[in-house]
């Protein structure tokens, strides 16, 4: 039996026990099936067509628990478009290959084709699922995604929860409008303006409350475009939750989101005796945030809605908004007070700006590189052993367990929103109003002071970088996986402002090889994936289809109710001691082979996890396998070699290393070959 299919049979009977320990501890598997199509609405009395799910708009709310697993069944059904699914906050640990962003993780899910997400929720909080292929999201494909948390500190702090988003709205579709953005014409590289904007997908929004109850309200901005603050007429809100962390309360009137943002914020309605009417919201755009420039004055609001504490009473007209600066969200500590991530080990600078490029179209960039979508999907050039191009995609390689620092100096007025994916990011530093304000206190904004570095810096995982000014975030690449980091305002993503991390690859590797990929995602590797590598992806694939199994079935009990709604599989005591029973089993059997199957298999040596090394399939054992891969009949994979780090990355004989025909991308004749 060849080493790497001991090693897949091993790394697939672990995969199992942990996804069977999940359920067993946690009782519930939570499937949602959704069908991606279109459909007619017009939120802002304009009709349009817009992605739906399950013929469906707006999209419903993902809900699960904390240790919950998620199982998403994805199917396209657009006809004229691929699509791809990015649950945005989430870490993904160990399934770097659910995160979604397409080219990055995994290939786009094809017109006709369909994918399987399938993870387990560690975080709880306020979350949001959107579209991350092309600039697809704008036109619907956006909803909610909660994570309660049991074991809350605000279990008792709120009697009722409410989720309110807030939305630019277009009324061209997104290919038509990109075409114009992207254009050599549009010369200033003038960002689109929304057509209207929304609360909760309406311009109507009332909110039926109770007197003299507290309410935890979720906010998310799922916008294209602009960052809006957001204020209730004559009630004070208190900051719990920031992009999924518990934060220490902060009150403030007056609260600014960014796109990709989220925060919850707790709301005491008015005692019967002093409501009396019903109370406006509204939602506005936030100049301090988008460009250098903070409001000074009264605003009129873009959108309005109402507390409607007496639905037989008058809505009133919405006061014009506050001239009140929001909330600094760098003055929130994390409840967990987690302290300063000191001595960065690794630093990386970047530098935003735009320039026209020779295709004639002005791009925004980092360090002078416009990112373009390769190939190959990132991640699957990672696993393979392949290098990113790094005049498109920009790649840092981040050394497993490293405390990283970013430092961004943003030479442009507008203020740039960038979000990490797998990781939130401590805050460390934002430039003040001599730089370009952003949210500051009224301190900040009037004297240009530069905030202290915080002992216990606020984290979250999308972050302003002001425009003209500069930021600095830290984080700890403790999450082995490719992971996409770019701006989100849609326009500046698509046109460039984007680059990739390359997380600990050595234990990636391991984690999720690359045949467990091609498993996962048989339905549309041929979309993206040149043919002779899918061929022999498949071919691995099939060899070890004995030993390979699904994390889930994806085949939850119960009853499915309402279109696109979850099912919630719940295990018996006797059925979680079978499952955990079966998990045992299959973990010994994985030991067995590594312990007393190593004479088979005599270059595996240890467990991998035993040391740091990197490790690299580089040879061929058969002759006879040698001589099948030279006729071009299957890709064949060799035992594991242990490799110094350095050699790993240095390789320059082509007897040692993969070759391949850049024309064609397929694997020139010779004994070795490394996926």
């Amino acid at each position: 039996m060849a080493a790497t299919t001991i090693l897949s049979r091993c790394f697939a009977a672990s995969l199992l026990w942990q996804t069977l320990w999940a359920g067993v501890a946690h009782g519930s598997i939570v499937t949602y099936d959704f069908n991606l199509t279109w459909v007619q609405a017009a939120p802002d009395g304009f009709a349009r067509p817009v992605i739906g799910i399950n013929n469906q708009w707006p999209l419903p709310q993902i809900t699960a628990s904390l240790g919950d697993v998620v199982v998403v069944n994805v199917v396209n059904q657009l006809g004229n478009q691929s699509s791809s699914l990015h649950f945005h906050g989430l870490f993904m640990n160990g399934t770097s290959r659910m995160d979604g962003p397409s080219m990055v993780n995994q290939c786009a899910i094809p017109p006709g084709g369909s994918f399987t997400y399938n993870f387990t929720v560690a975080q709880p909080g306020t979350y949001w699922y959107h579209s991350h292929t092309s600039s697809q999201y704008p036109d619907g494909l956006r909803g909610v995604l909660v994570v309660y948390d049991p074991k809350s500190p605000l279990r008792a702090s709120y009697d009722a929860e409410l989720v309110i988003t807030l939305s630019d709205w277009y009324h061209r579709q997104m290919p038509d409008i990109m075409t114009t953005y992207l254009s050599a014409d549009n010369r200033m590289a003038s960002d689109p303006r929304p057509d209207s904007y929304l609360l909760n997908d309406t311009q109507d929004l009332r909110v039926a409350i109770q007197p003299g109850k507290t309410y935890l309200v979720r906010m998310v901005n799922m916008g294209a475009l602009k960052a809006q603050k957001f204020w209730i007429e004559g009630h004070n809100l208190t900051v719990v939750e920031v992009d999924g962390v518990y934060v220490q309360p902060l009150e403030a009137s007056v609260v600014s989101l960014a796109t990709g943002q989220r925060l919850a914020f707790l709301v005491k309605t008015k005692e019967q005796s002093e409501a009396g009417r019903n109370f406006g919201m509204a939602a506005t755009l936030d100049d301090a945030a988008n460009s250098h420039t903070p409001s000074t004055s009264p605003e009129a609001p873009k959108v309005s809605g109402w507390l409607v504490y007496d639905s037989a009473a008058d809505l009133p007209a919405v006061p014009l908004f506050p001239a009140t600066l929001p909330l600094d969200d760098m003055s929130l500590t994390p409840l967990d007070e987690e302290p300063l991530l000191e001595n960065p080990d690794v630093q990386i600078s970047l530098v935003v700006n735009m320039k026209r490029l020779s295709d004639g179209v002005m791009h925004w960039l980092f360090n002078q590189t416009s990112y373009t979508s390769p190939n190959l999907p990132s991640l699957f050039s990672a696993l393979s052993g392949e290098n990113s191009n790094p005049n498109i995609t920009l790649p840092f390689v981040l050394p497993h367990n490293a405390i990283v620092e970013i430092s961004i100096s943003n030479k442009h007025m507008s203020g740039h929103p960038v979000h990490l994916h797998g990781h939130t990011f401590q805050a460390v530093h934002r430039s003040g109003i001599s730089g370009g304000g952003m949210m500051m206190s009224h301190e900040a904004y009037t004297t240009g002071a530069v905030v202290a570095t915080p002992r216990s810096p606020m984290r979250r995982d999308t972050f302003t970088v002001p425009g003209h000014g500069d930021a600095t975030l830290r984080f700890r690449a403790d999450n082995p996986g490719v992971w996409f980091f770019h701006c989100h305002m849609e326009w500046h993503a698509h046109s460039g402002l984007a680059m990739t991390f390359l997380e600990a690859p050595e234990v990636l590797r391991v984690e999720e090889p690359l045949a467990l990929l091609a498993k996962e995602g048989e339905s549309n590797l041929r979309e993206c994936v040149p043919t002779g590598l899918w061929e022999g992806l498949l071919a691995t694939n099939e060899s070890e289809s004995s030993g390979m199994s699904q994390e889930v079935d994806g085949e939850g009990q119960g009853e499915n109710g309402e279109s696109g709604r979850g099912r919630s599989s719940n295990l018996t005591v006797l059925e979680s001691l079978i499952i955990g029973s079966l998990g045992v089993a299959m973990g010994i059997l994985g030991f067995w082979f590594f312990k007393y199957g190593k004479k088979n298999i005599p270059r595996l040596g240890l467990p991998l996890r035993r040391h740091k090394r990197t490790y690299s399939l580089v040879s061929l054992t058969d002759k006879d396998e040698a001589a099948a891969f030279q006729r071009n009949e299957q890709f064949v994979i060799g035992d594991w070699d242990e490799v110094d780090n350095d050699d790993a990355y240095d390789r320059d004989d082509d007897e040692e290393r993969e070759t391949w025909n850049s024309s064609r991308r397929e694997p020139r004749s010779g004994p070795y070959v490394k996926l």
